[in-house]
């Protein structure tokens, strides 16, 4: 569990593992769709219904922004719903206390460019 301590109050460290079903609506082929969350700590991998979607590289805890954000539309099926996975390792330093997800994780679509690309 993250930000879980044990038994003598040492942290967890280790692997997380998130799971969610997402009820995709219809969306036009040609929009993008991409996965976000804000503060993801330390690192990342991400699949879409079963497909290895990519991976956000190791960032230090204490690091912002600590985004994800990933371009996952040719994974995912309109209309239905998508399964989202993602392993988070919280590596091995004890002191940062890494909590896995962070912030809200949620599917957009840009008007323009990514929310990692813009200003």
């Amino acid at each position: 569990m993250p930000g879980a301590l044990d038994a003598t109050g040492y942290p967890y460290m280790g692997i997380l593992w998130y799971k969610l079903d997402v009820a995709m609506p219809n969306v036009s082929k040609d929009k993008k769709v991409y996965l976000y969350c804000a503060a993801i700590e330390p690192e990342a991998w991400v699949w879409i219904n079963g497909q290895y979607a990519g991976h956000r590289a190791l960032r230090e805890a204490y690091e912002r922004p600590n985004e994800l954000d990933i371009d996952v539309t040719d994974l995912l099926v309109p209309g239905k719903k998508n399964s989202v996975t993602i392993r988070i390792n919280t590596w091995t330093n004890a002191t940062q206390m890494a909590d896995g997800i962070v912030s809200r994780l949620f599917l957009y679509s840009p008007k323009d460019k990514p929310i990692s690309a813009q200003p």
